[in-house]
């Protein structure tokens, strides 16, 4: 199970639904972070997640919880998990998509699409799992498991 940190940045204002954005980078790389749950524990997640909060941007950015899918999903919409355990930690990983987000080189419309797409198709094969208690160390929450059947591409 792969998993990656949800922020308030990755829902739709005022609403509890994730947006496509939680599966693009912002940083101009072909990397999106995320933890292989076999790995590391639910504690785990949700503290890396935690370093994701930014209380002083603007909006501010927290924490929220933690979205599951599974690494034969990721390669079914095409994108890549590649191992990224010497970067950091054993269990870190990345998303690549063979394409990426630019701020300042405007791209043309198809390519951006193609992104969209691609992380549209993601979130489709992700189970979201709230917090209940962000500001706790621990996570409180159920146990984490990938939505049921979900590792193909939709026909």
């Amino acid at each position: 199970m792969i998993v990656r940190a949800a922020t308030t940045h990755h829902f739709r204002k005022g609403k509890q639904e994730l947006r496509e954005n939680i599966f693009i980078d912002a940083a101009e790389r072909d990397e999106l972070s995320v933890v292989r749950h076999d790995f590391k524990t639910a504690d785990f997640c949700k503290s890396i997640g935690k370093l994701l909060t930014m209380p002083t941007a603007h909006p501010p950015i927290e924490y929220k919880g933690l979205a599951i899918l599974r690494a034969g999903a990721i390669r079914a919409c095409g994108s890549k998990i590649m191992d990224a355990r010497e970067e950091t930690f054993e269990g870190h990983a990345h998303i690549q998509h063979g394409m990426m987000k630019r701020r300042d080189d405007p791209q043309d419309a198809p390519a951006v699409m193609a992104l969209r797409d691609r992380a549209k198709a993601l979130l489709h094969f992700t189970k979201y799992y709230p917090d209940t208690n962000p500001n706790n160390d621990t996570w409180d929450g159920p146990t984490l498991l990938p939505p049921k059947g979900k590792t193909t591409t939709r026909t």
